[in-house]
């Protein structure tokens, strides 16, 4: 059991890939955490569509929700669907024909800055330049390298730790580990971060094919999403 807490730590979609063969519902017992893994098309249907209604995020999301917010990619329920209904125009096709030209030009970035004969790790560099481009979609405008490299550090920071806050008692979140500091560190400077981005396209004034009018309208709702 401790070595798939071990797995998932180090590299979960590693874990999840090995499963993929293993049958339609895999469960691992991680410490005392069940994790149960679907691999069916037709239930991860089920699960995601025809009965979501019936299932909650779950414990991950749990731990997420008191450092990141309850925004709308861990909130539940009635308030998951007003931010989804507010955010909907943005997702039109003509937006988002729009968006694809912002994501042509930050691959292109992206390539231009590799060098003949230099090793590239292509899970980083997608992740570079997802970052990228979705500062660039939400809030029309472009961060410079050395924030895009801040973000990529500090999101995959958060992400390592989550886990392992999912699968350890709430009284290891307390403890001075490095773990923990390296966490907060992250989450602070992070928050730093998409603040700065999202005060200064507020203040703008000018009409820019982003998620602006959304935005604006689910800045009032910071206080509570955090």
């Amino acid at each position: 059991m401790t070595r798939h807490a071990l797995q998932f730590v180090r590299g979960p979609l590693n874990v999840l890939q090995n499963l993929r063969g293993q049958g339609d519902i895999v469960t691992l017992q991680v410490g005392r955490l069940p994790i149960h893994v679907v691999n069916s098309p037709q239930l991860l249907h089920r699960v995601l569509v025809t009965d979501a209604g019936s299932y909650t995020k779950g414990r991950m999301y749990d731990k997420t929700r008191p450092v990141v917010g309850n925004g709308i990619a861990t909130s539940e329920g009635a308030f998951h669907h007003r931010q989804r209904r507010l955010i909907t125009p943005a997702f039109h096709r003509p937006r988002l024909r729009g968006y694809s030209e912002a994501m042509r030009e930050q691959a292109e970035s992206v390539i231009a800055s590799w060098r003949p004969g230099q090793r590239i790790a292509v899970d980083r560099a997608m992740h570079t330049m997802s970052v990228g481009t979705t500062v660039r979609t939400l809030f029309g405008t472009d961060a410079d390298h050395r924030t895009i490299a801040e973000i990529d550090t500090c999101v995959g920071i958060f992400l390592k730790q989550v886990i392992v806050r999912t699968m350890t008692p709430n009284l290891v979140e307390s403890l001075p580990l490095p773990g923990t500091r390296k966490f907060e560190a992250a989450r602070k400077r992070l928050r730093a971060i998409v603040d700065t981005i999202l005060d200064e396209r507020l203040r703008a004034t000018e009409e820019r094919d982003d998620l602006r009018p959304c935005s604006s309208r689910l800045a009032t709702r910071r206080a509570v999403s955090r």
